[in-house]
């Protein structure tokens, strides 16, 4: 499954504690405050009771178990996260509706109830965090694909990069792309992942943002949901990240003056009395760049075609250029098979070129 639910976070204020004993708690500490009377006075901490009238002074109550986490603070209220993929798989995914997902739910329930002693119904709780994740094999070895990451340009985020991934976010959300093999070596587990895997993950880290993005506010309303409808929030989501760029890119530059002496080699003409457009302008265009370097700035058909419809050729002047290169490209090959050049050796992959792959493979 290349689409699921990686993370997901509850809270509730409707609920009991059956008995303090099978739970963790931190020291009371807490700030330095001064009185009313001017007098230094520790930072008084709750009391936590349980069902059985035992009762405890603490900072808060937490316990990491087998299947969720859970922390509950006094003046706050009882947060349960969860994990319904890594549950199952270390790194398949889960999505709503799957038997994975509903067996995550059951053992979660259960674990709280009985192992935890908590008294609450994870259904009814409040949604605050979802993460969604797909996961795919790309073209280049992922440490490749950092000038692609340079071009994104986030709408009141910021953006943190390490070494083969890259973090857009701000308070409320965040799109993580990483190599997911990386991460499983650095937390020691044991699991070959396919070659290049790269994971992107859409997180809404708030209860507002996935209510008011998806409609969803309770563990319920999620599970109902279908895995086309998780797909498409997904989507839209990541559509914004990956569809505005950095004016300053070298790329765009290059895009911009490319467009120019395409559109000054089209340039209309009058010739008697009537105007006409430059003839060959294309085939001109191919003479003054060349096979190698055309695929070296837009890395594929796709970019070119957005390139070609964007300086107002038509549909079936596009399928004609196309056609044309490809013609070109075949001889290229055939006079470079003595230098045993592979098609992969003179096309160069661009910035542009590799964000358009992570588009074509994780918004669909």
């Amino acid at each position: 499954m290349n689409l699921g639910i990686d993370k997901i976070a509850l809270f509730t204020t409707d609920f009991k504690i059956r008995n303090l004993e099978l739970l963790e708690y931190k020291a009371i500490g807490g700030k330095i405050l001064i009185n009313d009377l001017g007098e230094v006075e520790q930072n008084p901490a709750p009391i936590y009771t349980d069902l059985q009238n035992n009762s405890i002074k603490a900072k808060m109550l937490y316990k990491n178990g087998q299947y969720c986490s859970i922390d509950i603070e006094n003046r706050k209220g009882l947060i349960v996260t969860f994990n319904p993929s890594k549950h199952h798989h270390q790194f398949n995914l889960s999505n709503v509706g799957s038997d994975n997902f509903k067996q995550s739910m059951f053992d979660v329930q259960n674990e709280l109830t009985n192992v935890y002693g908590i008294e609450a119904n994870i259904e009814n709780m409040n949604l605050t965090r979802l993460d969604i994740a797909k996961q795919q094999s790309m073209q280049l070895p992922l440490n490749q694909y950092t000038k692609a990451y340079d071009m994104i340009k986030g709408k009141r985020t910021f953006e943190l990069q390490y070494f083969d991934s890259h973090y857009q976010r701000n308070k409320s959300h965040e799109a993580y792309f990483y190599n997911k093999q990386a991460e499983l070596i650095y937390n020691k587990i044991n699991a070959i992942t396919p070659e290049n895997f790269l994971r992107v993950e859409a997180r809404f880290k708030k209860g507002k943002v996935v209510k008011r993005i998806a409609n969803i506010d309770t563990l319920k309303k999620l599970a109902n949901r279908s895995e086309d409808e998780i797909n498409a929030l997904y989507n839209n989501y990541l559509k914004g990240v990956l569809t505005s760029y950095k004016s300053n890119n070298d790329y765009i530059l290059d895009f911009a003056s490319q467009k120019r002496l395409f559109q000054s080699l089209k340039n209309k003409r009058i010739e008697n009395g009537k105007e006409k457009i430059n003839r060959n302008y294309f085939t001109n265009w191919l003479l003054i760049n060349s096979v190698p370097k055309i695929f070296e700035t837009f890395g594929d058909y796709k970019t070119l075609d957005i390139f070609l419809k964007d300086c107002g050729e038509s549909r079936k002047s596009i399928h004609s250029f196309r056609n044309k290169i490809e013609v070109l490209k075949t001889q290229y090959l055939e006079l470079e098979k003595n230098k045993k050049l592979s098609n992969d050796k003179i096309i160069q992959i661009t910035p542009f070129a590799m964000l358009n792959e992570i588009r074509t493979k994780f918004v669909a």
